[in-house]
């Protein structure tokens, strides 16, 4: 073949490339018209809607606590395995009933946190949960009808990324998952710089004779909010109503009344009374002090709080609707930390020292300091009997100490007590 024809072949060879990629260019260009892309839609639904009902299911459901399991254990849930915070039983609760508290142990060179359960009835110490990094277990213990709650931060490059409720059968010991919260969960409602901040922890109070929880993020020492309210319904846990009450502020304290199917609550001054959702939210009496004690629900229709720092305050609301308040004797020179209702006539108040006072006659009772020094556990007797109290002490052979003293200020003991130098921290307490 000449040099022509040579050329001919390449001037060939050389179009038919051509046109093959063409062609194939043409098919991937034909094939990119048939497909539709995905609409960019935002997940956020207060995108859409200005609501305090926000849907935040999970799209992964969160694991138990890093721990093992017993041999035979089958569920849902886990039972931990026999874990000794180095504590003695050195008293027992009146009327054969238990407690619940939180520990720290080094024991073996790794540090648990450890939710430990005095059994009333038998004098019986158990573990019932064990927290390790990197969870840290939280600073609220609660107790309804037979299951003890807990709650744990996940951390992780010293940011919290989750938070979450477990909560355990008192009988039989059986860890279950209640909810895991996200800080997707809170970017929904706005709020989740506090939810993140490993300096925050997170308060729960369970609803009586309910299933809904309700939450906020506070200081862990004074526990003051530092943002909205929220509730959720074991029944429905991927529903989360807040509130934030507009130009209100920030909601300081929250509590459930009696029945459970209203939340009392102070904000930017004022009382609160919202429905067990967190809906209908009115104000009671715009006076109020700020004060890191919780509202509470004395009886019927009759309320308690600190209306001023050192003072407390009554609210009769009547069947009508009408509204009487009345300050009580403004006896404590300390302001009021925290306060409890006893019984239909007598409270319960923490400030600086444990206070005794009937409501009806003014009559107020010194109990004396809580016991030792640095962090208080602290928790009423459910019979309005007496109350629990934790502190560090300066001894020989004990470095902690669980105090029970009766409502008159008599019958004290100690109920639980650590041995000297077994790394043992107690931040939480809860009597059944």
């Amino acid at each position: 073949m000449g040099v022509g024809g040579q050329m001919r072949n390449q001037f060939f060879l050389v179009w038919a490339v051509f046109f093959l990629v063409m062609g194939c260019a043409s098919e991937e260009e034909a094939g990119s018209d048939n497909v539709v892309e995905e609409e960019d839609v935002s997940l956020n639904p207060l995108d859409q809607l200005d609501v305090t009902s926000v849907d935040v299911t999970d799209v992964e459901e969160a694991p138990e606590p890093d721990v093992e399991e017993e041999d035979g254990d089958e569920g849902d849930g886990y039972v931990a395995p026999e874990f000794a915070c180095s504590e003695s039983k050195m008293g027992s609760l009146p009327s054969g009933e238990g407690m619940i508290y939180s520990c720290l142990s080094t024991a073996e060179g790794l540090p648990y946190q450890a939710i430990r359960q005095l059994d009333g009835a038998t004098g019986e110490i158990r573990t019932r949960a064990l927290v390790a990094n990197p969870e840290r277990l939280g600073i609220q213990l609660e107790v309804r009808d037979g299951w003890g709650y807990f709650d744990t931060a996940l951390i992780e490059s010293d940011e919290v990324t989750a938070r979450r409720i477990y909560r355990f059968n008192l009988a039989e010991g059986e860890v279950e998952l209640v909810r895991e919260f996200t800080t997707y969960d809170f970017s929904q409602v706005g709020f989740d710089i506090q939810f993140t901040q490993t300096s925050q922890s997170f308060l729960f109070l369970v609803q009586p004779g309910g299933t809904r929880i309700a939450f906020q993020m506070v200081d862990p020492v004074t526990k003051v909010g530092q943002g909205p309210a929220y509730v959720f319904d074991e029944a429905d846990p991927d529903v989360l109503d807040t509130i934030t009450l507009g130009q209100e502020g920030t909601v300081r304290r929250i509590s459930w009344n009696q029945d459970g199917n209203q939340l009392l609550f102070t904000a930017g001054g004022s009382l609160f009374f919202s429905g067990a959702d967190l809906s209908g939210a009115q104000s009671k009496d715009s006076a109020v002090m700020s004060s890191t004690a919780a509202p509470r629900q004395q009886r019927d229709n009759l309320y308690i709080y600190a209306g001023k720092k050192t003072q407390l305050r009554l609210m009769t609301i009547y069947d009508d609707g009408e509204v009487f308040k009345e300050d009580l004797p403004e006896v404590f020179t300390h302001p009021i930390d925290e306060l409890y209702a006893m019984d239909d006539d007598n409270v319960l108040v923490l400030a600086k020292e444990v206070y005794g006072m009937n409501v009806v006659t003014g009559e107020t009772l010194s109990m004396g300091p809580l016991p030792g020094f640095g962090n208080h556990p602290f928790a009423p007797a459910p019979d309005g009997s007496g109350f629990l109290a934790g502190g560090s002490i300066e001894n020989p052979f004990r470095s902690f100490e669980y105090h029970y003293t009766g409502l008159n200020g008599e019958n004290t003991a100690v109920i639980v007590g650590t041995q000297k130098g077994a790394g043992y921290v107690s931040n939480s307490i809860a009597w059944y």
